[in-house]
């Protein structure tokens, strides 16, 4: 890594997250990324204060094929990250690149709670 992971500030191609965020949140910042100039997404490591907790070792393998499918599976036309593990002060975490999409634009599709429907998000920019 270029820099230290805790001098970098979020920004609209860099967001943390200490764990895997619950709902939609992942697929929204991934076709938000993809919809704009490409990002990357660091999970186990807490935004403020910023403060490397870690992903257990066991669930490394686990957690990287979750968030494919998710991504996968939600994302269209279709957005294929590159989510590498890194070993940051003795701690593991994931880094996932998510790439300038070449087919925007991009959207995800969410099971709405109030419906049996489907619904159709279209993320241009997302902050945290």
């Amino acid at each position: 890594m270029e820099k230290n992971i805790k001098e970098l500030a979020e920004n609209r191609k860099l967001e943390f997250k200490e764990t895997l965020p619950s709902g939609n949140k992942i697929e929204r910042t991934a076709v938000a990324f993809s919809n704009d100039a490409g990002g990357v997404i660091y999970i186990g490591i807490k935004n403020e204060p910023r403060e490397i907790t870690g992903i257990p070792e066991e669930d490394l393998i686990k957690l990287e094929e979750q968030i494919s499918n998710i991504i996968y599976e939600n994302c269209h036309p279709t957005i294929l990250p590159d989510i590498l593990v890194q070993k940051v002060e003795d701690k593991y975490i994931l880094i996932i690149k998510i790439p300038r999409g070449s087919l925007p634009p991009y959207y995800c599709h969410v099971n709405s709670a109030k419906s049996d429907k489907d619904a159709i998000i279209l993320c241009e920019h997302l902050s945290s």
